[in-house]
């Protein structure tokens, strides 16, 4: 593939998955005052601790073995190899979430006892426990849609989900009166006839084949990223338990929703770049220019990841004054240095190749494991002195260990040249308009939008003005905006539009 083919193909695949999770994040914003008004912030923190609890499960389960799918489909030799990777991950995976939801279902009154202290949860807990082997098929056929630049539908299939979700808790919370039960019942129901479905394409096009060299390899790339999956769930999660056991369930839940933002810009900033570019980055390493290009998508990564962030920073008072009861407003003052750790956490995922592409996985848990060590240590000192502030700053310190870590190992193994002065001067440039919003007075809500945009509207002049957007990439955009300026006048030449005569 040439250079612009595979800048093109890039380009218009991420924008695609952009737009797709723009508008699964409208979504989720759109359903936040209905979370917000049928939950108290304690019911909105035991859901983060049951989820949290599952999301550990995963991890147990083999989640990171799907992990390889991607290098070993490309690594393939012919079309029924091809295959039969993608099949095999999908009845690994079956086999051993399904072993570990049936655990869950027969302990649930023991997780709820050794979490909360009551019993009173295992109800959501089997609930949730049934809804648990899905996400591992779900995975590798979500992951079969990217593999085929099948965005569209990708994004179709998560807006669905998103969408009977938030039906049935408005129906089940807001109509029927349940309790928060109803929020794992309606991920449930979701899970079944998306997962049904899409698994069900997969296995159309793929057959059910087990191979056991495909299982042997996905083992052997996975079962170290299995281990570092413990430690990243611990930095990434970890201190929701410090936080409840120091303050409570009701901190969890601020917290909780603080933290959701960096799921929100690193779902923004980063997955809808990678939905593309995680498949691709091992084609563009097989290229005698993999360097070249590696530099430049690296530059274009951080514009797209730290744009999010900024405009995330910048708006995320207002979002919550609009979205949610005053009880949740103190999330906001927390978001920009969960924020800060989640632009580290993109660095860490693209600066991995080296590390991936000579198959040398352990050097991915030893960043991982120093980096839930150092959180560890905050979580114990810090929690119990600053509450979430000490939370946040635990693994904002965590994330940075582990993308210098990350980056030197992939450099040791397969050294890369990255352009880092533009990325400098991007990160500068986006810290300075963060903390003029910081300094921006509470007003109404009308006036407080104008200026934040204006706000915006400085960084994006200085994004374009600074030399930090690559010579190639910019010339592209003025040619396409061009393009687009000729494409539109003609039109309205020839429709005859209003102050163009018709001929």
């Amino acid at each position: 593939m040439s250079d612009q083919g595979l800048r093109a193909r890039l380009g218009r695949q991420t924008a695609l998955y952009g737009i797709g999770l723009l508008a699964g994040r409208a979504l989720s914003f759109l359903s936040l005052p209905v979370y917000t008004r049928l939950l108290t912030p304690a019911d909105y923190g035991v859901i983060q601790l049951i989820e949290m609890t599952f999301d550990m499960l995963t991890i147990l389960a083999g989640s990171r073995i799907g992990h390889g799918v991607f290098r070993f489909y490309h690594k393939a030799s012919g079309d029924q190899d091809k295959k039969a990777v993608l099949s095999t991950a999908l009845i690994v995976l079956f086999a051993t979430y399904t072993v570990i939801a049936l655990a869950a279902w027969w302990s649930a009154e023991s997780l709820s006892t050794l979490i909360f202290g009551t019993a009173t949860y295992a109800t959501a807990i089997r609930v949730a426990a049934l809804s648990f082997p899905w996400g591992g098929m779900m995975g590798v056929a979500m992951g079969y849609l990217r593999l085929k630049d099948r965005a569209t539908t990708f994004v179709a299939l998560g807006l669905v989900k998103s969408l009977i979700q938030l039906g049935c808790v408005m129906l089940l919370l807001g109509v029927l009166g349940w309790d928060l039960t109803g929020v794992f019942v309606g991920t449930l129901v979701a899970n079944v006839i998306v997962g049904g479905g899409v698994v069900l394409h997969l296995l159309r096009a793929t057959g059910i084949r087990f191979q056991s060299s495909a299982a042997r390899n996905l083992v052997r790339f996975g079962l170290p990223l299995v281990v570092t999956q413990i430690a990243t769930f611990f930095t990434t999660f970890g201190d929701r338990y410090f936080l409840q056991d120091a303050v409570g369930e009701a901190a969890v839940g601020i917290y909780a929703l603080a933290y959701s933002f960096g799921f929100l810009l690193f779902q923004l900033g980063y997955q809808s770049f990678d939905q593309v570019w995680g498949p691709m980055r091992f084609e563009v390493a097989n290229r005698e220019d993999a360097e070249v290009i590696l530099r430049r998508v690296f530059i274009l990564m951080n514009v797209l990841l730290m744009t999010a962030a900024v405009g995330i920073s910048v708006f995320v008072s207002d979002l919550l004054r609009i979205m949610s009861p005053p009880a949740y407003w103190a999330a906001a003052d927390l978001v920009p240095v969960i924020l800060v750790a989640y632009v580290l956490q993109g660095w860490s995922a693209f600066l991995d190749l080296g590390i991936l592409v000579k198959e040398e996985t352990r050097y991915v848990t030893y960043a991982n494991w120093s980096a839930a060590i150092v959180a560890g240590l905050g979580y114990v000192f810090l929690i119990p002195l600053l509450g979430a502030w000490g939370a946040a700053l635990s693994t904002v310190v965590a994330f940075a260990l582990r993308a210098v870590l990350i980056y030197r190992f992939s450099q040791k193994l397969w050294p890369v040249t990255y352009d880092w002065g533009p990325v400098l001067r991007l990160t500068g440039l986006a810290a300075a308009t963060v903390v003029a919003a910081l300094f921006i007075p509470w007003m109404a809500l009308l006036p407080s939008v104008a200026i934040r945009s204006l706000v915006l509207g400085c960084y994006l002049a200085g994004l374009w003005t600074l030399g930090i957007i690559p010579r190639e990439e910019r010339a592209f955009v003025r040619g396409r905006a061009r393009g687009l300026v000729t494409k539109w006048s003609g039109r309205d030449m020839r429709s005859g539009a209003p102050g163009i005569p018709d001929r």
